[in-house]
């Protein structure tokens, strides 16, 4: 599948966090299960990079979080949401 703009993402980051965004997904999937979706949430000149890793039952492995040069691994998406969402409010 390819990338696709999120404006529902959008709206409720913003309504969260009181950030404006702009939010690109990419859902990668095999065998009709998902395998990644990676979320790239754009703010000002900064681009973040949320993917979520999916195990074989479609349950969350692990998510990471891009950002320049570093890499933060967590066990569940929403912290790793929180974190992204503290570094931009930084």
């Amino acid at each position: 599948m390819g990338k696709e703009r999120i404006k529902e993402l959008e709206k409720g980051f913003k309504k969260r966090y009181n950030r404006d965004t702009e939010v690109w997904r990419e859902t990668f999937v095999k065998d009709n299960k998902f395998t990644k979706v990676i979320a790239e949430i754009v703010c000002g000149k900064n681009t973040y990079v949320l993917t979520e890793y999916f195990k074989e039952d479609q349950s969350t492995d692990h998510v990471t979080l891009e950002y320049k040069d570093k890499c933060h691994k967590y066990g569940r998406y929403v912290d790793a949401e929180i974190h992204m969402a503290d570094m931009i409010g930084g």
